[in-house]
């Protein structure tokens, strides 16, 4: 398996697993996507067996301090010189999570953000998973000002 950047042609399968691994309501659409895709991929890392996907992390580059809901649908908010990563979808496939996919994904983010010299890592997360989060040195900062999809979200973050 080795974990490379995602390119326009991954898109169907990208669609697919995000719309498998989020509730109709917080899932990007496959147009939101897309325009990740053709404007910075460079933050959009996949884990790839010989063509078989297995989990994504997707985010953008922004000099923004806290994840806002509008950098899910406005990809204009990204800079590619922003001094943090945002990570708006982390996403392993139902029948695949518990292998640590997601956690080979994290490690490889963390290791290209630090080599770029940005301040940190932000993502949001559900109740649930602030433990995963916290095995990778994300803090909880509390209640995101987030509410995708009518969810309550933790903001956390990790500084580099």
């Amino acid at each position: 398996m080795r974990i490379r950047h995602a390119e326009i042609s991954d898109l169907d399968i990208v669609s697919k697993l995000e719309s498998e691994g989020f509730p109709p309501s917080e899932a990007d659409t496959k147009e939101i996507i897309k325009d990740r895709l053709n404007k910075f991929s460079d933050c959009f890392w996949l884990l790839d067996d010989y063509g078989e996907i297995y989990a994504f992390i997707a985010g953008m580059a922004t000099d923004e301090h806290d994840l806002k809901d509008e950098m899910f649908k406005h990809s204009e908010m990204y800079d590619p010189d922003g001094d943090w990563l945002i990570i708006l979808s982390v996403v392993t496939w139902k029948n695949q999570r518990h292998k640590g996919y997601a956690s080979e994904v994290m490690n490889q983010v963390i290791a290209d953000t630090k080599a770029l010299n940005r301040k940190g890592i932000v993502l949001t997360c559900k109740e649930e998973l602030l433990s995963f989060y916290s095995k990778f040195g994300f803090v909880n900062e509390g209640i995101s000002q987030s509410n995708l999809g009518g969810a309550k979200w933790y903001q956390m973050r990790l500084i580099l």
